[in-house]
This record gives C-alpha cells, sequence and structure tokens, in this order.
C-alpha cells in the first residue's frame, strides 16, 4: 500500500436535520408545552434551561426558532437542537466517532420529543459533515491532483496551487475545495438526505462509511 498523507482536523461539524410533513402548528401559542419536555429529553446530555436561546418576535414565521444549548463549560463536543415550525437540527462541533452512539441518541432523543409533542411527521432527513483537513507534511495541492482531469489542466494559465470537486449525486453530494481558514488545509462537507424510514443507526454508519471512502481515495491517514 502506497504511504498514506498524515493529518488532522482542526475543525468540524456535524449538522443533523428532520424536515417535517407540515408546520408544527400544535405548538402555537404553548411555550411550555415545547420548551419543558425538551429539556426533560435532553438533560442527559447536559442541556440547561439558562442557556437556551428563543427567537420568537420576528414577524416571519420562518424565522422563529428555539435553540438548547449546554453550557460553554461542559466538556466538549459542544451540541445544539434548534426547533423551528417544519424542522429539526441537531448540530455537534468537533464531533469523535467514539462519541457516535451518544450522538445518535441525542438525535433520536430530540426527533421522538418534537413527534411526541406536536403530533409531527417527518417528511426527509439530513446528514451533512463539514470538516477542515489539515496535512502538516503534504501539500494540499499534491493530495487533491487526483482529481484534476487532464482536460482541466489546459484551463487558464499560472501555478496550481489547489483543486477540488463538488459532486452531486441523487440524494447526496460532496464538496472537496481548498480551506479559506486553516493554512494548507482543505475543506470538505459531506451530506446525505434520507427518507423518513431510514433509522439514525443507519445514517451513522453510511456517513461513516462515506468518509473512509474518501480517506481512502485521497490517501490520508488520521483519526476520523
Amino acid at each position: 500500500m502506497a504511504d498514506r498523507t498524515p493529518v488532522e482536523i482542526p475543525y468540524s461539524q456535524l449538522e443533523y436535520v428532520v424536515t417535517f410533513e407540515k408546520p408544527m402548528l400544535d405548538l402555537a401559542g404553548k411555550f411550555h408545552d415545547l420548551v419543558a419536555p425538551f429539556m426533560d429529553a435532553l438533560e442527559p446530555w447536559g442541556f440547561v434551561f439558562e442557556e437556551s436561546e428563543f427567537l420568537l418576535t420576528s414577524p416571519r414565521p420562518r424565522d422563529h426558532v428555539v435553540t438548547f444549548h449546554r453550557p460553554s463549560t461542559a466538556p466538549p463536543p459542544q451540541m445544539r437542537v434548534a426547533v423551528r415550525w417544519s424542522t429539526l437540527t441537531v448540530s455537534v462541533d468537533q464531533p469523535d466517532w467514539t462519541e457516535a452512539e451518544s450522538i445518535a441518541k441525542l438525535c433520536s432523543a430530540a426527533v421522538e420529543t418534537a413527534l411526541h409533542i406536536a403530533n409531527a411527521k417527518i417528511e426527509s432527513q439530513q446528514i451533512s459533515l463539514g470538516m477542515h483537513v489539515q496535512s502538516k507534511t503534504t501539500q494540499r495541492s499534491e493530495i487533491t491532483a487526483l482529481l484534476l482531469t487532464a482536460q482541466a489542466r489546459e484551463l487558464m494559465d499560472g501555478q496550481i496551487t489547489g483543486q477540488g470537486i463538488i459532486l452531486h449525486r441523487e440524494g447526496s453530494m460532496i464538496v472537496i475545495d481548498n480551506s479559506a481558514v486553516f493554512a494548507n488545509g482543505l475543506f470538505i462537507r459531506i451530506q446525505r438526505t434520507f427518507d423518513h424510514s431510514v433509522g439514525i443507526a443507519q445514517i451513522s454508519e453510511t456517513l461513516l462509511k462515506d468518509e473512509r471512502k474518501l480517506w481512502d481515495l485521497l490517501g490520508l491517514e488520521g483519526e476520523l
């Protein structure tokens, strides 16, 4: 096997979004009916009421959001659960695959709470992982050189300092580009959409397979 390039992930974010078939109008004017069940459901992960944010005064319902947080002093990873009229979003900063089971349970707990209190039904689910990947030994343009065809190399002039792709497939996409934040880094985003019938465990397994396949394609080595 050819030598792999050691890399680190200085920053990453996981986002799991559930879109409901209809807005959760059963919760209109029922602030307590929303907040109390979510606080009970999220308590095992250290979420506290005092860290919550309530943005409900906009004249446009699409801008309304209730966001539950863990304290900034909580051990990593940082987690957020944002509830809107038609969607629920779980965000995790610096996710670690050793925490995959706990994160999956958090997503399930949040979704089950919304379904129970609002009589909601899931229309679709989306998982996305955005990450900055950095090598201390190899130029990023060397890592992604295999993504550039001979024909594409004829475009424009000057030294090539980086290349990437945006690949759309039915129900999924991937972006590979130069990172604008970390020196000699790549920005990578993997995204998939699932219907209501797919369980969170299968979604997690699919994302891990996607990440491992990308690591193998680019010849990378390091903790996922």
